[in-house]
Parts: C-alpha cells; structure tokens; sequence
C-alpha cells in the first residue's frame, strides 16, 4: 500500500460475485498476489497516469487477472525462468515469477504472462474452484 500511494498508481479492484474459493494455502496465494502486483507496480515506474486492474472471476476455474499499462513484456519465453530478471542489478534475484508459477502449479493450476493489446502486461492465474 505505501508503494501504491507514494506512485499514486490508480487501482481497479473488480471481485467477481458470488465468492470464489480455491483450495491453496492462504499465505502461499498471498505471495503469489504481492508477487504479481509488485511487479506491475514496478512496470508502471516513470507512467503518465499508472494504473493495476486486479479482476477476480469464476468459470470454469478461478481467474485471477493483474493487468497494467506499463511498457509490456519484452522476454514473453524467459519470464517464469529461475534468476531470469529486467529489473536493474539489485533490485530483485529473478525468482518472484518462478516461485510463483510453482506455487500455482502445486495446486493444479497454472499462471500466464501477456502484453495488453493496448499497452502494458497481463498475468492470468488459473486455479481450480474448490468443490
């Protein structure tokens, strides 16, 4: 939250109704999310009018979309790769997107990275509703 009001990045929170439930361990999932803000927090450095759009939904499995309008993705194939990084030296070891794609995994599910037709980078966790 600091970060977000330091960067006054603008947040959209959509959280689909009724309820979704998964079956995950509450801290690991939460990771998982700090994860994926964080580095749409750090994709929106020096954007005119930044903004994260966090959709939650139920289909046939739960969706967990954060989306932003940074500059996008360059190494679509490299980004869930142990120690692969963008951020300057020091400033993050490459393993966020890795551990959280093995955390998603664990639990049958899986996560995916795109660039926002528009401009900007979507990740996507799948995970299966609990039942």
């Amino acid at each position: 939250e600091p970060n977000l009001n330091l960067n006054s990045v603008e947040i959209d929170l959509a959280l689909g109704e009724p309820e979704v439930y998964v079956i995950g361990n509450r801290t690991k999932l939460e990771q998982v999310v700090i994860n994926m803000v964080q580095n749409a927090l750090d994709a929106l450095t020096g954007v005119s009018n930044p903004k994260i759009v966090i959709t939650l939904g139920a289909y046939e499995t739960a969706i967990l979309r954060v989306s932003d309008n940074g500059s996008g993705i360059k190494d679509l194939e490299k980004l869930f790769e142990p120690f692969f990084t963008t951020k300057a030296p020091g400033a993050g070891l490459g393993l966020g997107l890795a551990i959280s794609s093995s955390i998603i995994n664990n639990y049958g599910g899986r996560m995916t990275a795109r660039n926002n037709e528009e401009k900007g980078a979507i990740f996507e966790v799948f995970l299966p509703l609990a039942g």
